[in-house]
């Protein structure tokens, strides 16, 4: 088996003449408009005739609808079959057939190659239940969670990919892995969370959003080498989560915690607790070949740094939604009364029960505020809000898509964009309140 890697999770797994390209995210401006490589990718590259497209999840920069229409339809699309196929639907959508593949069972995709995927909560709600606060708890659903492990093997070679998959959630499923194929040869595993925390809390100073983003940084580089710690490979290869915030947002890229894919493999191979496994990082277009462990195009030096060229780029483009004209504020308004009642219903599935003030901008000097505690609805202003409060502020084109619907925008794609601006007191993460903020709209 041969693997070349693209950017990001992009790669082309190669086994005689059958090629899977992973999680496609070649095109910029995934996250409405956010989220940018550099350089930009060269389609040059791709020599092979893609036979299959494995995603392992829902977000853009693992399905960039923007590559899969430049991507030949004739492929198939290979993921994991979830409990509600929402997955299914958008790539069909763009075109593509899907074959959706039940939890560790093992697909044929050519004479002795082969693919199994996982739902990294073990095709178990209780543990995704435990992890998020959701509401999921009859088994027999299936997974409700978005993140897949993939083992691609043949007789002789392993091939584990975890991508995104929390350490803390996949620790049950990556022990089955384990005792199913004994031993791996190559791991590709991520090493960053990408999200708005620090860089998007208005309520930390820049030199405490630098602390925070350098434990941010240290705690995935830790999920990491876990996972090498867990696997125990012959290689791996950091990979995953090079990205770059464009435009307005450019400023914001230093608090990010995001490391350099370089800085993980020198993170990785000081502390590692596999010494036998060889850490490495491609640049676009080199490969592993597993039959003869030969890296070609290694990756010698740190291209990954954001150079005063790759922030005059950045600073240049335009968001998705800039450059329109501002709605209503009574068309905010009457979506937000209808869409708090999705999430106040949300609040109650999930037993949530502490206090907060949840504000929604929606222009001038006025927030939309949800009380999770009374369940109740109004509109004041900003300096009559009481704690304990999060306040949001996004640019108001957005708000009104996400507030339409996921079919038009999702609160999670403009999280992890940057697109929102917070305020909190106190400066405490609740996982549950941001699981139901998924569903505050129409």
């Amino acid at each position: 088996m041969e693997v070349t890697f693209l950017k990001s999770s992009s790669c082309i797994i190669k086994h005689g003449k059958t090629c899977v390209l992973t999680d496609p995210w070649l095109d910029d401006g995934e996250y409405y408009g956010s989220w940018y490589h550099y350089p930009k990718f060269d389609y040059s590259l791709i020599k092979e005739k893609i036979t299959y497209i494995y995603i392992s999840h829902i977000h853009p920069d693992h399905l960039s609808q923007k590559t899969m229409q430049k991507l030949n339809k004739k492929s198939k699309v290979l993921i994991h079959k979830y409990s509600k196929p929402f997955l299914k639907k958008i790539i069909e959508n763009i075109g593509f057939e899907v074959i959706e593949i039940n939890h560790g069972e093992k697909f044929e995709l050519s004479e002795d190659f082969y693919i199994d995927i996982f739902a990294a909560d073990d095709c178990n709600p209780n543990i995704c239940k435990k992890f998020f606060g959701c509401e999921v708890t009859k088994k027999e659903l299936g997974s409700d969670q978005i993140d897949t492990i993939a083992v691609f093997s043949n007789k002789n070679l392993r091939i584990i990919n975890v991508n995104d998959c929390p350490y803390e959630m996949s620790q049950n499923i990556i022990k089955k892995i384990k005792k199913k194929y004994k031993k791996f040869d190559l791991l590709l595993t991520g090493y960053s969370g990408a999200g708005p925390y620090p860089q998007c809390f208005g309520n930390l100073k820049n030199d405490t959003k630098i602390i925070k983003a350098n434990e941010k940084k240290k705690f995935f580089l830790s999920q990491a080498n876990n996972f090498i710690k867990d696997l125990k490979p012959s290689y791996c290869m950091p990979f995953a989560g090079t990205y770059f915030l464009s435009g307005k947002f450019t400023k914001l890229n230093i608090f990010r915690g995001v490391p350099t894919r370089f800085g993980a493999k020198e993170f990785l191979e000081k502390n590692r607790t596999s010494k036998n496994t060889k850490i490495f990082t491609l640049e676009t277009g080199g490969k592993i070949n597993l039959n003869n462990n030969q890296i070609i195009e290694e990756q010698k030096n740190d291209n990954d740094i954001l150079t005063k060229d790759k922030i005059n780029f950045l600073q240049r483009i335009k968001m998705d939604y800039e450059n329109k004209k501002k709605p209503p504020k009574k068309n905010i308004i009457k979506l937000l009364d209808i869409a708090s009642k999705r999430f106040i219903d949300k609040l109650l599935i999930t037993n949530f029960k502490k206090n907060y003030n949840v504000c929604i901008y929606i222009g001038g000097n006025c927030y939309y505020i949800i009380n999770t505690k009374s369940k109740s609805c109004k509109i004041i202003k900003d300096n009559s809000i009481k704690k304990p409060f999060l306040k949001m502020k996004l640019n108001l084109n957005l708000l009104e898509n996400i507030l339409k619907g996921p079919k038009f925008s999702h609160w999670n794609n403009a999280e992890i964009g940057s697109h929102i601006m917070y305020l909190r007191d106190p400066d405490v993460y609740d996982r549950n309140l941001f699981y139901c903020l998924n569903f505050l709209h129409t």
